[in-house]
């Protein structure tokens, strides 16, 4: 090693061994050869992080940062050279043998540039993700598994069509984020609507991966944590109860930990790759950083700015894996993680991509067609092509099949449900419902109640208006009676109001009630 001094001013200032700092310094482009074994032998990542050419000589022997070559040295590092492609081959066959035919596998490929990794420090101001200590480019498998959570999060919430995802589904596949968007957002936003669409659903159709859920999460922490807030002469919390707690209580949140069912690995290119150099140019620097008397005008230099990408054509097999513990948890998923899987990459090359500036049309990519066989690891996967087609068109008639006796016996079920509903009596088609909120309200805890009176009082203002609207005055009359009997469950005013407009609304209520008597 040689250090910079007066003796060896012709060497960099890093702690880098004196043959690369021959190969590397600023006589590199008189002698390609040498630059040429280097990348061959050295990967593109050291060659980035830890032999970057970072310092430029000024006048002198006076070394200064890098600052107008930034593009030559990032041209360095684009060729990915023999070394890593061993590497890259190494990975693929170790992935090979791990995984089986439990492995969901899905070959992609970018339609335009990948950066990722921006945060990471580094002298040309954008860093890359490289994975150590192999120094090849990489997708992170937690940043895989991050981006399938939220597409699985906006096809469950947010979207009309689910792809068959549900929120519970989220949480067992990819584990429990007390960050979530939809736990933590004003109460006006698309994600808070949408999870209360949700919690208004298991009401009616309790969500029996929620239930499972709710078993596995119920440790010491999250009972002290729920008596405290509750009660515990409330007893358990049903499931639209316990999701409206996820969301109002934060303590709530951090008393439940679960990693999910699913680990992503890192995903690294198809050897023979290479990399590239692109380029963004800020304008209007001064307007957007500085003190906010300048204006923005077409007199400015912009300043670009230079960062390594991987270029379109590049490929990834991105893999998920089902842990090795499976609880009781697992015989409710395994029958669709994988389809779940396929949705939502589906919903992540149309709506999201991979890697950052996402926003601005990076990591845009495409599904690859799979290989017959993976040549590293000599396994078929995938069958020969006429069989595949016939295998394919079996499976394609047995869904078909299915999904006919499903639509057939719930168009059964729902005229059977209808036929029963219009044979009722019309006060009864008032009552039932409503008894049905009666009951859910008198079975919450105060707090909860206080949380949903204002949804029961329309539902009893509603009850009201539709009686009105009986011809029969026995019918009116017993309308009349069975609420009375309900605001004396319930009460009749709003708990935690100042008792003048607690008298005001039981007065209100009741010349409602004798009104329909008449």
């Amino acid at each position: 090693m040689q250090r910079s001094t007066q003796q060896h001013h012709d060497t960099l200032p890093l702690a880098v061994p004196a043959y690369l700092q021959e190969a590397l310094r600023e006589g590199r482009k008189a002698e390609g050869w040498r630059l040429k074994n280097v990348a061959d032998q050295v990967p593109p990542g050291h060659r980035f992080l830890l032999y970057f050419r970072a310092f430029e000589r000024a006048d002198g022997n006076k070394w200064e940062p890098l600052t107008t070559s930034k593009r030559d040295a990032l041209e360095d590092i684009v060729k990915t050279g023999k070394q890593a492609n061993a590497i890259l081959n190494a990975l693929k066959m170790r992935h090979a043998r791990l995984f089986d035919e439990t492995c969901w596998k899905r070959r992609v490929t970018l339609a335009a540039p990948l950066f990722t990794g921006s945060g990471n420090p580094h002298p040309v101001e954008n860093g890359f993700a490289f994975l150590s200590p192999y120094g090849v480019p990489y997708l992170a498998g937690s940043g895989l598994k991050g981006v399938f959570r939220r597409a699985a999060e906006e096809l469950a919430l947010l979207c009309d069509d689910t792809h068959g995802w549900t929120l519970p589904l989220v949480w067992a596949l990819f584990g429990f984020d007390a960050n979530s968007a939809y736990l933590g957002a004003a109460s006006d936003s698309e994600w808070v609507r949408g999870y209360d669409a949700f919690v208004h659903e298991v009401e009616n159709s309790p969500d029996r991966v929620l239930e499972q859920l709710m078993k596995i999460w119920m440790n010491p922490r999250l009972q002290k944590v729920l008596e405290k807030e509750f009660g515990p002469e409330n007893g358990p919390l049903d499931q639209p109860a316990f999701l409206r707690a996820l969301r109002q209580y934060q303590q709530v949140r951090r008393a439940v930990h679960f990693q999910g069912l699913l680990t992503f690995f890192d995903a690294v290119p198809h050897p023979d790759c290479q990399m590239a150099v692109d380029i963004t140019n800020p304008h209007h620097k001064s307007y957007y950083q500085g003190t906010g008397q300048e204006s923005p005008h077409d007199a400015e230099q912009p300043v670009p700015i230079f960062f390594l990408v991987l270029p379109p054509g590049t490929t990834f097999d991105l893999k998920a894996l089902p842990l090795a513990q499976k609880d009781a948890l697992w015989p409710l998923v395994k029958d669709r993680w994988q389809a779940l899987l396929d949705a939502s990459l589906g919903h992540i090359a149309a709506w999201l991509g991979l890697g950052a500036k996402t926003s601005v049309g990076y990591g845009v990519f495409t599904l690859a067609q799979q290989p017959a066989q993976d040549k590293l690891s000599g396994r078929s996967e995938e069958a020969p092509p006429s069989q595949r087609e016939v295998l394919k068109e079996v499976e394609i008639q047995k869904l078909e099949e299915e999904r006919r006796r499903k639509q057939e016996a719930e168009e059964m079920e729902q005229a059977q449900r209808l036929a029963a509903w219009n044979a009722l009596p019309e006060d009864e088609k008032i009552l039932r419902p409503l008894q049905e909120k009666v009951e859910a309200y008198v079975r919450s805890s105060e707090v909860v109640r206080k949380n949903i009176r204002p949804d029961l009082n329309r539902a009893m203002n509603a009850a009201v208006e539709q009686a009105s609207q009986i011809k029969d005055s026995n019918l009116r009359q017993r309308v009349a009676a069975e609420m009375e009997k309900m605001y004396e469950r319930v009460g009749w005013a709003d708990p935690g109001e100042k008792k003048e407009k607690r008298q005001k609304q039981e007065k209100k209520r009741r010349e409602a009630l004798e009104a329909l008597k008449k």
